[in-house]
């Protein structure tokens, strides 16, 4: 131990320091969040799974619950086993949870950044990550994406440790990346992806290394490969196994769970640039669009820098020089984040709300643009003191207007978007908002306030009815008081509670019924409106 401790440097503990920050708003903070969309049904799920162990594998109702059989249960099942444990209700358990999840992706990006360019690298993914308004958003209620996206970096990690040591890799590393492949696998099967850059980083070993000197013993090298990571394949298959119980009822449910996703059709709209698609027929620049307006501009100014250094790299480089294990771990890195998103330009598979379901490839981006800072910075001190000063200035300005920016948007830190629309003001009614009606629970507790003080120094007398839309009920009802009653008759309701995205407010009270009383706005931007109902109702009857 106190051989590692002498071996941090100022940039391993300043990413300590971030994390122990961040860890500690996090667990104050958590109660602040809503329950998403989907936490309710996810949690039925996990209750399910839970149902199949219990019952002696007798109870299969998990595997005939909507289409929730073709995710994996890993986070639903790990949040009904503790919650009864722990001194939190629900939801608040499920959301700690999720983000002590994510931190756990921080510090994976840290890692992996540190393994690729050194200690200031890795706390500049960390930073560039955390300061990522969909990834720390929605590190409390994406209880799907994080969590993948959290088992594919640490995948991503080990395979790079992997590949620089090929042919020999150390057992820790193939063992580890076996865990990582079957958690990933126990929440999508999208996690076939990590097989994917495996082969791929395999590939460019071989193919260097029979340039060198040719076939002779590479046989047997790749052989030994092969035995060797096979420990890591049935580690991934057994997890898989435990957590996600229908992908082994029948070998081809894993091919059957792609095929669903891959032509999946809800019947849902989303939106982009204003322009409303369905989800099944959007656009090939769909998700590079959303990237580029969601994730921060220190951190495109970071992938910008790295692509440079790259390009100067590979003009530098001489035609013959063999590549060396780092520059193949770089490469799995690249593709990580860039893969997917090439697939998608491609494929155009069902997508919506935003960057969510490709939110795994925001970690390995931020990694690439922490080396591309790095090597940045690099450069600048070479240049001399002026110049070095300057740019370390302007990182800093863009990190602190960027946290400010989370500060003030809290706690809907996911509906960040950058300069490039103007913020989240610019982006209201062109791109997706509050899709999981995280502002429900504020707009919920205002009207609860409002109502109390019609009726001072005393209990409020009567209940109301309150239609409140485009999320869900558990999301109201665990915010609510007594006197206020979820509906979902609108011809009886007193008062309207819904989200602004994709206009839903302005949608469910067409013509406008009745009065606005108040919105819940993050940096201009309308988040969810109250409006009261009542004296159109009461007309009515």
């Amino acid at each position: 131990m106190q051989r590692l401790v002498q071996r941090l440097t100022v940039w391993d503990w300043g990413a300590i320091a971030v994390l122990i920050a961040i860890a500690s708003v996090a667990a104050a903070t958590a109660a602040d969040y809503g329950v998403s969309n989907d936490e309710y049904v996810q949690q039925l799920y996990g209750e399910k799974l839970l149902k199949f162990y219990a019952s002696g594998f007798a109870d299969w109702s998990a595997f005939q619950f909507k289409d929730l059989f073709y995710y994996g249960g890993l986070f639903d099942l790990t949040a009904t086993l503790l919650a009864p444990h722990l001194p939190y209700d629900l939801y608040e358990t499920r959301h700690l949870l999720c983000a002590a999840i994510g931190i756990l992706g921080l510090a994976g990006v840290c890692r992996l950044g540190r393994f690729l360019a050194g200690p200031r690298a890795g706390f500049f993914a960390l930073l560039l990550l955390a300061l990522t308004g969909p990834w720390y958003g929605g590190m409390f209620n994406h209880t799907k994406d994080i969590p993948f996206a959290v088992g594919m970096i640490w995948g991503v990690y080990y395979l790079c440790r992997i590949g620089t040591a090929l042919p020999r890799p150390k057992l820790s590393d193939v063992l580890l990346f076996g865990v990582s492949l079957g958690l990933s696998l126990g929440l999508r099967v999208g996690a076939v992806l990590l097989l994917a850059y495996l082969g791929l980083s395999v590939a460019a070993w071989l193919a260097m290394a029979v340039r060198v000197s040719g076939w002779r013993g590479h046989a047997m090298d790749l052989a030994r490969v092969a035995a060797m990571m096979a420990p890591a394949l049935v580690i991934a298959y057994a997890l898989m196994a435990v957590f996600w119980p229908w992908a082994v009822l029948d070998p081809l449910n894993p091919v059957q769970a792609l095929k669903h996703f891959s032509s999946l059709d809800m019947g849902i709209q989303t939106i982009l640039d204003g322009e409303v698609v369905a989800v099944s027929k959007v656009p090939p620049l769909y998700l590079p669009i959303y990237l580029m307006i969601k994730l921060p501009i220190v951190l495109l100014v970071g992938l910008a820098a790295a692509g440079i250094s790259f390009l100067m790299r590979l003009r530098g480089r001489r035609q013959n020089r063999p590549i060396p294990g780092r520059n193949r771990a770089m490469a799995v890195t690249v593709a990580a984040a860039l893969l997917p998103v090439a697939y998608f330009v491609v494929a155009r598979p069902t997508a919506y709300d935003g960057i969510r379901h490709f939110l795994f490839v925001v970690p390995p981006l931020a990694v690439l643009a922490g080396v591309g800072l790095d090597r940045l910075l690099a450069r600048t001190v070479r240049r001399g003191p002026v110049v070095a000063t300057a740019a370390t200035s302007a990182i800093a300005l863009f990190v602190a207007v960027q946290a400010s920016s989370l500060v003030m948007l809290h706690p809907n830190q996911y509906v960040d978007y950058n300069l490039f629309v103007g913020g989240p003001d610019g982006a209201e009614e062109l791109y997706v908002m509050d899709y999981w009606g995280n502002s429900v629970p504020e707009a919920t507790e205002w009207l609860a306030e409002f109502i109390q003080k019609q009726y001072p120094g005393r209990p409020v007398p009567r209940t109301f009815k309150v239609f409140a839309v485009c999320a869900e009920r558990v999301t109201f009802e665990e915010a609510a008081p007594p006197f206020l009653i979820w509906t979902g008759d609108r011809e009886r309701a007193d008062f309207l509670i819904a989200p602004m995205h994709m206009n839903c407010a302005n949608y469910v009270d067409r013509p406008p019924r009745g009065t606005l009383i108040h919105e819940v706005k993050r940096l201009g931007a309308v988040l969810s409106v109250v409006k009261d109902w009542r004296r159109l109702r009461d007309h009515s009857s």
